[in-house]
């Protein structure tokens, strides 16, 4: 037996021939998931949990989840209960945090519920191309070490050498990258490389960027923010349409041809008329459409222009064109353009930066 080892109660080892054959899973041995053993002295063990899942992600089901191979120990997230940007974006930086750690991502603990009235565990099992039940689990793998934050994660794996899974109990891993660390410190050129070889091609397939275009030219994405926000309701995360009628001019000066789409919400605050100054200056607007279909639109389009939104921010990181950003909380790549802030709801941008955008706007498809 392994060192640091237990044996395996009867019932335990009567799982190996269940969990062996799991769709889209590879099954670790009894041993080796119970290899974990008891966790030093500091981060506590989770001591409630009662369960124990033998499933690991594999090169062939999740690439970005196993970049250091099905032997590597596991990392497990808290889940959310709100929008939908939150719990990708979660998962994404979850998966970074593994990488960077050298542990691959076991999965999500809680949390994909029905959120705005959207299934949110399959819709965003579905951006991934995972089996809602591989990627959430209701009750944490034993044993794990729990962990509250980034640093304690990087102490347990560099300082105490701990080899077993860990249970970051957050549900915004995100938070613990403190300056002057970056988020391009974990979403770095290989880690998107990987992420968006795992989402952008099915997304692609599933929701092609040709079924709503109108010609040849470049596509240009806008995402206005509304539905839930308005110049009085949550007016920090509010964006005036001039604004996006006053750069889409100035992209179109740019890149003649240019096709500009706008994909925002009805709601409290915006009603389908509210958008007709949009289709005015002959820019298409899809309103309420499908979820996936938004953010793989928005991701394969040549320039994006975000809203102050984490809903944005999953289409923006897939998306290897131009990224124009608004300051808010989501913290940009360093590959975004980001707007200054005139005034909270009319930021502008230098001629200067919005030109080195553009050029990098090229047709780019998965």
């Amino acid at each position: 037996m392994a060192r640091g080892a237990r044996r395996a109660p009867a019932a335990l080892l009567s799982l190996g021939p269940v969990l062996s054959w799991a769709p889209g899973c590879t099954a670790l041995t009894v041993a080796a998931v119970l290899q974990a053993g008891s966790p030093p002295a500091g981060p506590a063990r989770h001591a409630e949990a009662r369960t124990v899942s033998a499933l690991v992600f594999d090169q062939g089901e999740c690439s970005v989840c196993a970049f250091h191979g099905r032997a590597a120990p596991r990392l497990f997230i808290g889940g959310r209960d709100d929008g939908l940007g939150n719990n990708v974006a979660a998962i994404i930086y979850g998966m970074a945090f593994a990488r960077k750690t050298g542990m691959s991502f076991g999965g999500v603990i809680g949390g994909g519920n029905v959120a705005h009235g959207l299934k949110v565990g399959r819709i965003v099992s579905d951006v991934f191309g995972l089996q809602k039940d591989h990627l959430y689990k209701k009750i944490i793998p034993m044993p794990a070490v729990k962990v509250k934050n980034l640093t304690q994660l990087e102490d347990l794996r560099f300082n105490q050498n701990v080899s077993g899974d860990v249970w970051l109990a957050t549900s915004l891993p995100q938070g613990g990258i403190e300056a002057p660390r970056t988020v391009d410190d974990f979403l770095d050129d290989e880690f998107l490389q990987a992420l968006r070889a795992q989402l952008l091609p099915r997304l692609a397939n599933q929701k092609p960027i040709a079924a709503i275009r109108h010609g040849r030219g470049p596509v240009v994405a806008m995402h206005v923010r509304r539905g839930d926000v308005s110049a009085v309701s949550y007016p920090d995360r509010y964006t005036k349409n001039e604004f996006y009628y006053e750069l889409a001019g100035r992209i179109r000066a740019q890149l003649p041809g240019a096709e500009v789409h706008v994909w925002s919400e009805t709601g409290r605050s915006s009603v389908p008329r509210s958008f007709d100054g949009f289709r005015d200056r002959n820019i298409t607007v899809h309103l309420d459409t499908d979820v996936l279909q938004a953010w793989s639109h928005m991701a394969q389009a040549q320039v994006l222009v975000m809203a102050k939104s984490s809903f944005s921010f999953i289409s923006a990181i897939m998306n290897r064109g131009c990224v124009v950003c608004q300051p808010w909380l989501t913290r940009p790549l360093k590959s975004f353009t980001v707007t200054a802030l005139h005034d909270r709801t009319m930021p502008t941008i230098a001629d200067e930066e919005l030109s080195a955008c553009l050029a990098r706007a090229e047709p780019r498809i998965a």
